[in-house]
């Protein structure tokens, strides 16, 4: 059993009396208050009412994180028999586990939010609570072991019936050390010690009575204990953290079930909280560690409504993975009121709960559609909804400002790799004929029979954390939308597309070198899913940056951007310009632009699913380079390779696999026809094969023609074919790949592309057959994820 699910108290259920355990009788007669240094008596007349207040309070919350963690677990035992397609009759009784959990854990969340009274954003919770520690050993109740909760009004109601006795007064001085910024940094166990020997002559006088020799003695072993615990944790000063006893604290410290907790953790001074986030409270510096999954673990389908097309494209299944340190009201509001925003407090980023009902699960299961027409109207909010997301640090009266949201945009990716791998693609020009022939075969091999379905998995593409100035972020209208500032991609995005319906604030965050590559595989198979309309969640200036930063390097040329902090569209086109520049052809410097095409079209050939990661206007750009040919192209030995390795220099006829015995030598611009070929080939649908072809351009953009988009693909498919004419006549044998017409026009091979994305299987060449099997989107995609089991790392 691990830590997460360590019972928070044990009870022995007695045989006798119809199996019912009498757990309560008297209440505890003395505590400590950690806020104040007080030790508190109660007159024994109303402890037993005392206890018993602070031990319902603390018994709802410990319903609220047990009905959480059984909620959890449901969701994960659908989400684990979600993958198997063969038996989905299995999900209809674990859908119906997952109701009925959520339902209790919404009774249990209700029933708490009631018992602490009402929850606004900018005043916090309108009845705070008390903290105790009781001074004595407290086996009359299932709850309230090491620390006690009552809220403020129980506390004030037994007023006339308390006795406080201020540790201050004994000696004079504070328990807490604290440094030369007021924070407490240690506890004076030996002054504490001190304090409460000569306490109990005050006591008495006070009190009017005697206290016995062992309650003194368990006063000073309670206390010591706690302080000694306190003490003994590593130095979390250096984070930022200290002892904290202020009001936030203490509530945190509550909502985190510490009540329930049997004994100090002397060894990690933290609670694990049970539920549907991994959550380790630092529980002497009341600071919460979390990583939430929203709206839960499995996420929800994000559809896009396309303008033009007036239909509907998917844009597969979100989820958010938010990282953040929480501390006080704000963090507590986040483990009981259920739904999330996001707010701002002391210029940071934060979290905090609103009481409001979400969605449930099977609601969420449907997705969310977002439709851009409305988005253009949509403004980020109203600037009194914005205003009422500012939280001022003095609003709680006791929440500290902790650290910034972090964490990462995730998407479910349903393949491991982009593009369904041939056994070797590089072969299939000018290689075996019987690899060919199983590439080219109707029929599946056995090996492609054997391989069951693919499970998708979570990964990140976008980053919650962010080091420089996302100001423009914060202008981005609509649910979701993604720009280029000062070197660096950010985005905005509504928490309620992130975080589910309910949640209110903005999140905004920007893609980090690392993340760029998951970034630019999620950005093109998006525009996949829309068959390559126009993707207005980019502004048009992010998605042409985006398109040349990968002509250009990808993660390296980004990476660089990134740093400098300084590079806007301006900049990128600048650079892109000169870098077709040195590609382009001119007359003055035509062998070294063909050297640059050779190794253009060699790192294509080397490093084919490259090309699958392009935009349209991507790929247009590299047939423009790899099309253009001066006379030095002709005479260039480089240019002018051995099509198949293992040549014979002795005689002059070689085999190519597909067509047949040809008597020549030598092949010029072979590597160019192979790298053509492989942007061709990984055209996915009809859309695409005319944005490519009306896009290939020196700058991506679409060509200037007053003729029609016809009459431009003609044309371009002219260039196209003069290029693969050449030596070995690569244009006849793709026309064989692709069953062409005895003409070799395009238009025949066109016949086989897509008509529309088939989405959820990873892009294929398309004279596979595995890309002409794919011909439906997969309707279980949004089940094929490889949910992980819940751990102490990973939560919802």
């Amino acid at each position: 059993m691990n830590e997460q699910e360590k019972p928070v108290a044990e009870h022995k259920l007695s045989k006798n009396n119809n199996n019912t355990a009498v757990v309560y009788h008297k209440g505890c007669t003395a505590y400590f208050r950690p806020d104040t240094e007080e030790v508190i008596f109660l007159d024994d007349s109303v402890a037993g009412e005392f206890d018993k207040a602070g031990s319902a309070l603390m018994k709802l919350v410990d319903e609220h994180h047990n009905a959480k963690k059984a909620y959890s677990d449901a969701i994960e035992a659908y989400g684990k028999q979600m993958p198997d397609i063969a038996n989905q009759e299995k999900n209809a009784p674990l859908l119906e586990d997952v109701t009925t959990k959520e339902t209790k854990f919404r009774d249990a969340a209700k029933k708490l939010q009631t018992e602490l009274g009402e929850f606004d954003e900018q005043t916090g919770y309108k009845e705070p609570v008390v903290e105790l520690i009781p001074l004595e050993p407290n086996k009359k109740s299932t709850y309230g072991r090491r620390y006690s909760y009552v809220k403020n009004g129980t506390f004030t109601l037994y007023k006339d019936k308390i006795t406080p006795v201020k540790l201050k007064d004994v000696d004079g001085g504070s328990i807490y050390v604290e440094d030369k910024k007021s924070n407490t940094k240690v506890i004076d166990e030996k002054n504490l010690k001190d304090k409460l020997g000569k306490l109990k002559k005050i006591a008495e006088e006070k009190l009017g009575t005697k206290i016995t020799s062992q309650l003194e003695t368990d006063y000073q072993t309670s206390l010591t204990d706690w302080a000694g615990s306190w003490n003994k944790q590593p130095d979390y000063s250096k984070e930022g953290r200290y002892i904290d006893v202020s009001a936030g604290a203490q509530f945190l410290r509550l909502t985190a079930n510490a009540g329930c907790n049997t004994e100090w953790d002397s060894l990690t001074g933290e609670t694990k909280i049970k539920g549907e986030a991994k959550v380790e409270l630092t529980v002497f510096s009341g600071h919460l560690d979390t990583t939430f999954y929203m709206p839960d673990r499995i996420g929800w389908q994000l559809k896009f409504i396309i303008n033009d097309a007036k239909k509907t494209a998917d844009l597969g299944v979100l989820r958010a993975k938010l990282c953040a340190g929480l501390t006080g009201y704000v963090g507590a509001s986040a483990q009981v009121e259920g739904n999330l925003q996001c707010v701002t407090m002391g210029g940071k980023q934060l979290l905090m709960g609103r009481r409001k009902d979400s969605s449930t699960f099977q609601e969420r299961q449907k997705g969310i559609e977002l439709e851009e027409s409305k988005e253009k109207e949509k403004q980020v909010g109203s600037d009194a909804e914005q205003q009422s997301l500012e939280v001022s640090a003095g609003a709680f009266g006791g929440a500290r400002v902790g650290a910034s949201i972090g964490g990462a945009l995730q998407w479910l990716k349903p393949f491991d790799s982009l593009v369904n791998k041939l056994p070797d693609i590089v072969q299939t020009f000018g290689g075996d004929p019987a690899l060919m022939n199983s590439v080219l075969s109707k029929d599946l091999t056995d090996k492609d029979k054997a391989t069951g379905p693919a499970k998708g998995e979570f990964v990140d593409f976008a980053s919650f954390t962010w080091s420089g100035d996302v100001e423009i972020a914060a202008a981005l209208g609509g649910s979701f939308k993604i720009a280029f500032s000062k070197g660096r991609f950010i985005y905005h995005i509504e928490a309620n597309v992130a975080l589910g319906p309910g949640a209110k604030g903005d999140l905004k965050g920007e893609i980090t070198p690392e993340l760029f590559g998951e970034f630019a595989i999620w950005a093109i198979y998006q525009l996949y899913g829309m068959d390559f309309h126009h993707f207005e969640m980019f502004s048009e200036e992010a998605f042409m940056t985006l398109t040349y930063v990968m002509i250009m390097g990808g993660m390296e040329k980004y990476k660089n951007y990134y740093e400098g902090l300084k590079a806007g569209f301006v900049d990128v086109y600048l650079e892109f310009s000169g870098f077709m520049k040195k590609l382009s052809s001119e007359i003055q410097s035509e062998i070294q632009d063909s050297t640059k095409r050779n190794s253009l079209a060699t790192s294509i050939k080397d490093n084919h699913d490259y090309v699958y990661t392009l935009t349209p206007e991507g790929k247009g750009i590299l047939l423009f380079l790899l099309s253009q040919e001066m006379a030095y192209d002709s005479l260039d030995t480089d240019n002018i390779v051995n099509p198949v390795d293992g040549w014979d220099y002795t005689k002059n006829y070689v085999s190519m696999g597909l067509y047949p015995v040809v008597p020549v030598l030598v092949d010029p611009f072979h590597d160019r026809k192979s790298a053509i070929l492989f942007i061709l080939h990984s055209i996915q649908t009809l859309r695409e094969w005319e944005m490519v072809l009306t896009h290939m351009t020196e700058d991506g953009y679409k060509v200037d023609s007053s003729g029609t988009t016809e009459q431009i693909m003609l044309e371009r498919m002219d260039v196209l074919r003069r290029t693969l004419q050449h030596g070995i006549n690569q244009d006849s044998k793709m026309d064989q790949h692709y069953k062409a017409l005895a003409d070799a026009e395009f238009q025949a091979w066109m016949q086989n592309l897509k008509k529309e994305p088939t989405f959820g299987y990873p892009f294929a060449p398309n004279f596979r057959q595995d890309y002409l099997l794919c011909n439906k989107s997969n309707e279980h995609y949004s089940k094929l994820l490889d949910l992980n089991p819940l751990n102490e790392h990973d939560n919802y």
